[in-house]
């Protein structure tokens, strides 16, 4: 439209490349001057446009990408991103893939952090049928298709979803989800993967061989969470895959301590400083 500018753009308000997607920016003629008697909110709304001296834009806190024929394609809220491990995931996409399964009636996905500094992704799902989804399956599922930073770390089957007097999702009244038990998952195959499998994952408190696919909940939550010092991690993996079996047999004497470890050293005895010196 003739005088109004829309820009997606990066979080450093820099233009973003055709179908990247960015935050919407609406600016130019007919643009308010801020929300009445909400001076905080204006502030954080109404931003200085870096691309008209003088003038604001509207930061719409819509996601979209421009396409190479320059259409403007609606991605979703930017608000509702969550940030896991680093990356920034869309529930709604979860949402959309756990929809996909047969077995799956409703699903609804939030980012929990039931110990700080420990933030989940955990799903809410109902059956479609008898039987209910089984969460492992579900997780092993999601796998195949999504990011590993994109699996939830717990699935969680419910007869029904919490609904609000309005009739949208309580996620106040989602119950929170049990991360303790077994997960599934392969094996560890590389000397990178057994080293990081050996380490404690402590999120999970389960000290058994971790499992390295996106399907459990060990890696759906951290990667590589350790309980080892670093020096020691350090030690383990500067052997290299290529360590002889004999190797092994050090580093696994250096994890399984002697009975008599941890006891402080004997105080020689006179007689026996005594033969000492002979």
């Amino acid at each position: 439209m003739r005088g109004r500018r829309a820009y997606v753009l990066d979080a450093f308000l820099q233009p973003v490349a055709p179908n990247v997607t960015g935050e919407l920016y609406l600016a130019g003629v007919g643009l308010a001057h801020g929300y009445p008697g909400a001076t905080p909110a204006t502030a954080e709304r109404f931003v200085a446009d870096p691309f008209a001296s003088g003038q604001r834009m509207y930061r719409t806190g819509d996601l979209a990408r421009w396409t190479d024929q320059g259409e403007l394609l609606f991605g979703g809220r930017a608000d509702d991103q969550v940030k896991i491990r680093g990356y920034r995931v869309e529930p709604a996409e979860v949402e959309a893939a756990l929809t996909g399964i047969a077995a799956v009636a409703q699903a609804v996905v939030v980012a929990r952090e039931d110990r700080p500094g420990d933030k989940r992704l955990v799903a809410y799902v109902t059956a479609a049928g008898q039987p209910g989804p089984d969460p492992a399956a579900v997780r092993e599922h999601l796998a195949v298709r999504l990011p590993e930073f994109m699996v939830p770390a717990s699935v969680m089957v419910l007869d029904e979803l919490p609904l609000t007097v309005n009739g949208k999702v309580d996620r106040a009244a989602l119950p929170a989800p049990e991360l303790g038990g077994k997960p599934a998952g392969r094996e560890p195959r590389t000397e990178a993967e057994r080293v990081c499998a050996t380490c404690s994952p402590r999120s999970s408190e389960w000290t058994g061989p971790a499992p390295t696919t996106a399907s459990s909940s060990w890696a759906g939550t951290r990667s590589c969470r350790c309980s080892w010092p670093p020096a020691r991690v350090t030690a383990v993996w500067s052997s290299g895959p290529g360590t002889s079996s004999s190797g092994r047999h050090r580093r696994a004497s250096r994890r399984s301590p002697s009975p008599g470890a941890g006891r402080p050293p004997a105080r020689r005895t006179a007689s026996a400083r005594s033969r000492g010196r002979r």
